[in-house]
């Protein structure tokens, strides 16, 4: 890849993992000053109302996310297709902000909403209106900044502008959760901070509004292209992928729904704490692939297949050589370490442990083929993949939890991962088939021996821990030996690319290249 491109996506990955920081350090500081200022009630409340909020931009941000993806399909190499896209679909969005308004007037002030809240969940009147301010203000704040500054800021991401957008969102994360956490510590009321919430994240907007204004009038985009026709048509399309992010929803969701009256609420607790180091791997591989996709719709675009197996070796590199090798020496002393954080208030299960870190390890294989279905648009067999992997959640863990307990949980998310990968694998295999290119087969077949192997070491690790460290040692040489084989299947320059950094490598291993 090239110096620019390379920088693009550290910048974007860095500015991913400053995010997860913030929501980590925002959970372990913020949750217990809402918690002694409001009470677990109040505190309740306000959960509920975020998540409200998360609601009121459910279809937005699905429209945002087919206009983004339409946008990086056409690049700057069909300037003015880009166009009629990207300003059709302002169009709409001013549509849908203004009718989400006039749905929330309407559903507070022209209903027995009121009347409703008071007697199915006795909340007083002063409480109701207060909520009904909140929630109007927010879809006015979201119409302004959300539904047109969504689109214009994943416009930007098709001139390379993905990481400079990254990095405006830290500093909104960052303000949207210390100066409300600040206010409650400075006793404000649950209305108050709503308010403050809704102001600080509105400045933050204005303040990346003038950003995007300067880049948009230097690109000289024409803002008269846009077409209802074909804004309209696109937003029916987009409907689709609201039913694809609630189907993932709904696998992500779903074991919390289906896991407690199967297996108890302590043994939710269990899942859930156990899982918390699978769902920060997830995430920190998101800060990868998110910036990178800019930069892969580019190459696929240019039917450029040395650069785009370099933008998947991207991905599996970083499986190969430091996700799975870490999960293996996480799986050896984990357990310890596990008992120490919970306080001893939750046990151990080195199989659902090492069941998860497999659905990782197989969840990261499979993005650079969900990378080509969604970076293309290809809606509908997302929504069939995406569904059937709800599907074997929801099946797997109401027929194998009765079974094997929290365990089938796992073993129920594990399956929906392989359906995962082998569907995104075909449909995109598919797609560059039909657009004269190729899949990387044996960069893919590396990546996939590598989970073989973590897996196999991670079965052997909790089958003899007697013998565990010797275990590690042969698991690892063989991960070294693959990452080994897996550099000789990269193109040539992504290899000199990586003895540049790494310069000990090809001496110590004698790769050629």
């Amino acid at each position: 890849m090239q110096s620019g491109t390379l920088k693009r996506i550290l910048s974007g990955s860095t500015a991913g993992w400053c995010n997860i920081f913030l929501g980590l350090l925002a959970q372990i500081i913020t949750v217990p000053i809402y918690l002694v200022k409001w009470g677990a009630d109040v505190y309740g409340q306000w959960l509920a109302l975020t998540s409200f909020f998360f609601f009121i931009q459910l279809i937005d941000t699905a429209h945002q996310t087919f206009i983004g993806y339409e946008v990086l399909r056409f690049g700057r190499s069909k300037l003015e297709m880009l166009e009629r896209t990207l300003f059709s679909g302002i169009v709409i969005g001013i549509i849908i902000g203004i009718s989400q308004v006039l749905l929330f007037v309407f559903l507070f002030y022209f209903t027995g909403f009121e009347s409703f809240c008071i007697a199915k969940f006795s909340f007083d009147k002063q409480f109701v209106n207060d909520l009904k301010i909140l929630i109007i203000a927010y879809s006015i704040m979201w119409a302004i900044f959300g539904s047109v500054g969504g689109i214009l800021v994943r416009g930007l991401s098709a001139f390379g502008y993905y990481p400079r957008m990254a990095w405006w969102s830290v500093y909104i994360n960052l303000i949207s959760v210390v100066i409300p956490a600040f206010a409650v510590l400075l006793g404000l009321s649950f209305y108050q901070v709503g308010i403050i919430l809704i102001l600080v994240t509105s400045l933050g907007n204005i303040q990346l509004g003038f950003d995007y204004y300067k880049l948009y009038k230097n690109l000289q985009l024409n803002p008269n292209s846009f077409s209802f026709k074909l804004g309209f048509s696109n937003f029916k399309l987009s409907i689709l992928v609201v039913f694809k992010n609630l189907a993932d929803a709904l696998r992500i969701q779903g074991v919390r729904i289906f896991l407690a009256p199967l297996a108890g609420v302590s043994n939710l607790a269990a899942f859930s704490t156990m899982r918390t180091g699978a769902n920060v791997a997830m995430q920190g591989l998101h800060t990868l692939t998110n910036p990178l996709m800019p930069e892969l719709m580019r190459f696929l675009q240019n039917k450029d297949q040395e650069r785009s197996e370099a933008a998947f070796g991207t991905v599996w590199i970083m499986v190969v050589g430091i996700l799975a090798p870490s999960l293996v020496i996480i799986q050896t002393f984990i357990g310890k370490l596990f008992l120490v954080w919970t306080k001893n208030q939750i046990l151990f299960d080195p199989w659902l442990f090492g069941v998860l870190s497999l659905s990782v390890l197989i969840y990261s294989i499979a993005q650079p083929a969900l990378a080509i279905v969604s970076g293309n648009n290809i809606i509908k067999p997302q929504l069939v993949v995406s569904s059937l992997m709800g599907a074997f959640v929801i099946i797997g863990i109401i027929i194998l939890v009765p079974l094997f307990g929290i365990l089938g949980a796992g073993f129920a998310l594990l399956i929906a991962e392989i359906t995962g990968l082998l569907g995104y694998s075909y449909f995109a295999k598919k797609w560059l088939s039909e657009n004269g290119l190729y899949w990387p087969k044996q960069s893919s077949n590396r990546a996939t021996l590598s989970v073989i192997i973590s897996s196999i070491g991670i079965t052997a690790i909790i089958l003899f821990p007697v013998v565990k460290w010797i275990t590690l040692s042969c698991c690892i040489a063989s991960l070294i030996w693959n990452f080994c084989r897996y550099l000789n299947t990269l193109p040539e320059f992504a290899t000199r690319k990586i003895y540049s950094f790494i310069p000990f490598l090809e001496k110590i291993y004698s790769i050629k290249i």
